[in-house]
């Protein structure tokens, strides 16, 4: 599946492996953390999710307020915002 959508996206073959990046299952279980920047609700693993409530909760303690930006992505999300930027001329 995903050597056929790397060449849809041309995305070269080697692409994680040359820029050493390793390769993850998509989760089982995904956790609602709280809306992006932009108003969107955002996924992270249990782990994760609870490292960010530490963090948020830590931060906050401080008087800093932390604004996420990003959580998980599946594979066909990321693809779908890839093939977004490639039809309106980005690389």
């Amino acid at each position: 599946m995903l050597r056929e959508l790397h060449e849809e996206l041309g995305i070269p073959a080697d692409y994680g492996a040359s820029h050493g990046l390793p390769r993850f299952d998509e989760p089982d279980e995904l956790v609602e953390v709280g809306l992006n920047l932009v108003g969107r609700m955002q996924r992270l693993t249990p782990l994760a999710a609870s490292r960010w409530q530490e963090m948020s909760a830590a931060a906050a303690a401080d008087g800093v307020r932390l604004l996420l930006v990003s959580g998980f992505r599946s594979v066909d999300y990321q693809a779908r915002l890839i093939r977004k930027k490639l039809n309106a001329g980005q690389t």
